[in-house]
């Protein structure tokens, strides 16, 4: 009888009408769900699951320590990550995941990811069919497993079992379909069994081309994993075959769109985004804005600075969770709220809880908005802030000590009813205070990621440059450090007083 796959589900919706775990149980998998992060290293901590699902939310707001646990916890097991716009690639880089992870976007492909792992099962357990001489039970199995299996000698890459499909996909002609000794594959599917009898470890290739006779082009998955003999010698490889075509047709697709949204929303996003041509006496401000690759669409990130009717300056800086146009549509509601309250005469910590209050009924549920909003006072230079969970921002003085500018509130969008407070520091002569969002301080530098403490060490050393030129010198480094290639939105905002 076939193991019904184990399926944990970490979700922040309810069991009742949520379609990954209708279309789970649907699919024949035990189901069990949990709504919070604690609940679920309890379940894992009594009971191994086979597959585990989490959603993308829960692992943006937990430390690092909650991966390395999952890390620990699932060995063996398949995690699958609920997310809108990442690929598996994107996943693994941003979530830092070193471990067996694959992507979903919706229920329907979460079912496709389960069918993967209980192809492979599947093709693992031939391998004891074989062993056990039972050729006949064996070959029914391959012929009816709906994918393509090819065992081979880890040695010298020749075919040892496999049943016609596999035979075909691996371009190794055989009309019978039976064993063909000393035959091996050519192309792609070569060049992988090669890797994987060298490094003794599992490789794995996306979307193989495979033109039929008649033109039509398919696109397969392929899986090698070694099998060791009972002398703990890798004596076999076994390659499966999964047909990804329907997938790989939705992903160009949701490519093709992803890239027009991409322009659309880059354009928006330098609407939103301000030149900072404040001619204020005693005081500077620059800043700088750029938005990740195709991979994470740009959206999330604003800074602003603005004149208040009492003369002083409203300064603002966000990070709106989410990608696209959903999130910069976000955006623009918490620039323009903002400046609406603002103008009103409102105090930072009232502002907040305005605006907090709106989003609350504006944003979809995985949504949420970090924000630091600080009213300056051009004569006395005292800035009164309301930190909202926000990316604390680092004051450098003219002496070289360094300080914090703290939360004082939580992140906005997530409770009812949430109080905000107030706090006032005083700028002195070369003062430097950096404004940043987690694109900055989220940047890996040697494998590590950057970090405050990081940021503190980078802006030190240039706080008496200009304002202008520190920003662009934290620009500049964080970009080398990743060779221009980022995963998240930018932004840094500098103010100096003179």
């Amino acid at each position: 009888m076939e193991k019904r796959p184990s399926v944990l589900l970490l979700r922040a919706l309810s069991e009742q009408g949520d379609p990954m775990v209708e279309e789970l149980r649907r699919y024949g998998c035990d189901v069990e769900t949990a709504d919070n992060v604690c609940a679920m290293l309890r379940k894992m901590r009594s009971e191994r699951y086979d597959i585990l699902v989490v959603d993308e939310s829960f692992l943006l707001l937990e430390s690092p320590n909650f991966l390395d646990a999952v890390s620990r916890m699932t060995e063996g097991s398949l995690v699958i990550v609920v997310s809108r716009y990442l690929r598996f690639e994107d996943v693994c880089k941003r979530f830092g995941f070193c471990f067996n992870a694959r992507s979903c976007m919706d229920a329907l492909e979460l079912a496709s990811l389960v069918h993967c792992w209980r192809l492979r099962e599947q093709s693992l357990a031939t391998q004891s069919l074989s062993a056990s001489g039972n050729a006949t039970l064996l070959h029914t199995v391959l012929d009816n497993v709906p994918a393509g299996i090819v065992v081979y000698d880890a040695h010298t890459l020749g075919v040892v079992e496999a049943n016609a499909l596999g035979l075909h996909l691996s371009c190794v002609r055989r009309a019978d379909g039976r064993s063909v000794a000393g035959i091996t594959p050519t192309g792609p599917v070569s060049r992988a069994l090669s890797r994987a009898s060298r490094d003794k470890s599992a490789k794995t290739i996306s979307a193989i081309p495979h033109r039929a006779d008649d033109g039509t082009v398919s696109y397969w998955d392929l899986t090698i994993t070694p099998l060791k003999s009972p002398e703990d010698e890798v004596k076999w490889l076994c390659a499966v075959f999964s047909e990804t075509t329907s997938h790989v047709a939705k992903s160009r697709s949701l490519a093709s769109r992803y890239d027009q949204e991409h322009r659309i929303a880059q354009a928006f996003q330098k609407a939103l985004t301000p030149d900072l041509d404040l001619k204020v006496e005693g005081l500077e401000f620059a800043g700088r804005y750029r938005p990740a690759l195709t991979e994470a669409q740009v959206g999330g990130d604003i800074y602003d600075v603005f004149w208040l009717k009492d003369g002083s300056i409203g300064i603002v800086i966000a990070d709106v969770s989410g990608k696209g146009l959903a999130a910069a549509v976000q955006t623009a509601m918490v620039k323009y709220a903002i400046a609406a309250y603002a103008v009103e005469g409102a105090s930072p910590a009232e502002v907040v809880a305005r605006l907090d209050r709106i989003a609350l009924q504006r944003l979809e549920p995985d949504q949420f908005i970090t924000l630091f909003y600080g009213v300056l006072d051009p004569s006395t230079r005292s800035l009164t802030y309301t930190n909202a969970g926000h990316d604390y921002p680092l004051l450098v003085r003219g002496t070289g000590r360094t300080s914090w500018l703290k939360s004082t509130g939580p992140i906005i969008g997530l409770l009812v009813d949430a109080a905000f407070a107030e706090r006032t520091v005083v700028l002195r002569p070369m003062d430097t205070l950096v404004l940043y969002t987690d694109g900055v301080v989220g940047i890996r530098v040697n494998g590590a990621r950057l970090g405050s403490e990081g940021l503190r060490k980078m802006v030190k050393p240039i706080s008496k440059l200009s304002c202008r030129d520190v920003v662009n010198a934290v620009f500049d480094q964080a970009m080398g450090a990743c060779a221009d290639r980022i995963d998240d939105d930018i932004a840094i905002l500098a103010i100096r007083a003179y």
